[in-house]
């Protein structure tokens, strides 16, 4: 594993906040943070669950910016809601801010990745330079609670706005295996964290049939224990110049680009 001074370990896939189903550990920012910088985890993309479940994400959105903003681990990531009437207004605000990242939860929002109105978002962003994130899951779906069900999200339609905009962006988050493979293996502006994907050294199999380039840190924190993400990169077999890509380089180059 890649020396923790020499390699900073960037989390693409982080979380703040409580869970409907389940009782979360770290729910602070400050427990949070404990936790991720003794790992070595020196930036983590932060988002708010509680921003996921608004009509309107963004009191969800401002209270995590509060939260987070004394705390040097922490970038905040939006939740951004194309539904809602002023989401033009929302992205402009953002522009100004430097804030050039936003993640869409399609399946908790209820819209598809082909609609007009995601269509103007991504259009928008292309131009101002933001990443996208997609969160195609949040549980297993075999966990969800049986009044809270959502569906997976349809990789055509991931794969169809991908091959639209070209030079946008795109990660996907916690992508099944098979799903990860087809998304990178079909676009070359799509990039997965490694959170949900498992093989027997899941990122070896991973390189075996995707670019190095196109793989991303991310854990799934709190959902998930980050130790997780941490051991499928600390174990795999790979060259240790390769696992420094995966846990920084890539979000690194990423994020310089924009």
């Amino acid at each position: 594993m890649p020396d923790k001074e020499t390699c900073p370990i960037f989390d693409i896939n982080v979380h703040l906040g409580c869970w409907h189903n389940q009782r979360l550990p770290y729910t602070s920012p400050l427990q949070l943070q404990k936790k991720l910088n003794s790992l070595g985890i020196r930036k983590a993309f932060v988002s708010s669950n509680q921003a996921i479940f608004y009509s309107d994400p963004e009191p969800g959105n401002l209270e995590l910016l509060n939260k987070v903003k004394r705390y040097p681990l922490f970038v905040p990531v939006p939740v951004f809601n194309p539904n809602i009437p002023n989401s033009e207004e929302i992205l402009r605000k953002y522009s100004k801010l430097k804030i050039k990242i936003i993640k869409l939860f399609p399946s908790f929002h209820n819209y598809s990745l082909n609609s007009e109105k995601i269509k103007s978002v991504l259009k928008f962003c292309l131009l101002e330079g933001f990443i996208i994130l997609i969160q195609m899951r949040m549980e297993d779906e075999r966990l969800q609670h049986p009044t809270l069900k959502t569906n997976p999200l349809d990789i055509d339609k991931i794969l169809e706005i991908a091959e639209m905009y070209p030079s946008l962006p795109i990660i996907c988050l916690s992508g099944y295996f098979n799903e990860c493979v087809r998304l990178a293996q079909n676009s070359s502006n799509i990039y997965l964290d490694i959170s949900f994907a498992e093989r027997l050294d899941t990122i070896k199999a991973l390189l075996d049939v995707i670019p190095l380039s196109r793989i991303v840190f991310g854990s799934h924190t709190p959902f998930f224990y980050p130790e997780s993400a941490l051991l499928k990169v600390e174990s795999s077999e790979i060259p240790l110049c390769w696992k420094e890509h995966i846990l920084y380089k890539n979000i690194e180059t990423l994020m310089e680009e924009r």
